[in-house]
């Protein structure tokens, strides 16, 4: 995800050369200091129109494509682009004899000649929850109990009761050797 909206950002910031500016930072966790660093830089944003899950921001165009590759949106419609290699097989899994898509292409000119690909989730992310408190928590709780907690076990059970409680597909991810803990909720 943080290499499609690197992407993006060189789009809005309209740069011909940039260099790396290594690390790692959360899209739903932008500091202060580090957007007025970007916007030094030349980002023509604030922080709030990059990740912002009650009005939508940029974060909102990337997706996952079951959970193995990303993708952009690139129209209201549901247009969405990817790398070749995300798409191969779905576009060798359409063509056929008659309509080899992997050498000759394809060009939907009406919505009615778009191709359906069957069994591909597209996933939104429509929220990142900082869960550490109640990871940390629970782990507490089960192992007081004499229950062993890996971080199989912990991701189910947070997983099962967000996806519950909001309808929408969590996953959950330790970050930084366990010190963290963030849900990514999920519209499918």
């Amino acid at each position: 995800m943080r290499k499609t909206l690197v992407t993006l950002f060189l789009l809005v910031l309209g740069a011909s050369s940039l260099r790396a500016d290594e690390g790692m930072w959360m899209v739903n966790a932008i500091s202060r200091a580090l957007e007025s660093k970007m916007q030094r830089e030349g980002l023509k944003m604030e922080a709030g129109e990059i990740y912002n899950e009650e009005n939508g921001g940029l974060a909102d165009a990337i997706v996952s494509l079951d959970f193995g590759c990303t993708g952009s949106m690139v129209s209201r419609d549901g247009l969405l682009i990817t790398n070749h290699h995300c798409a191969y097989s779905d576009v060798h899994a359409l063509s056929t004899a008659e309509h080899n898509y992997l050498e000759d292409g394809f060009w939907a000119h009406t919505d009615e000649e778009e191709k359906y690909i069957p069994g591909k989730s597209v996933y939104f992310l429509e929220k990142v929850l900082d869960l550490t408190d109640e990871v940390n928590s629970l782990i507490e709780q089960e192992r007081a109990k004499g229950k062993p907690m890996g971080m199989r076990r912990v991701s189910y059970l947070i997983e099962k009761k967000y996806k519950q409680e909001t309808s929408l597909e969590a996953s959950l991810s330790s970050m930084w050797a366990g010190s963290r803990y963030y849900l990514a909720l999920y519209r499918v």
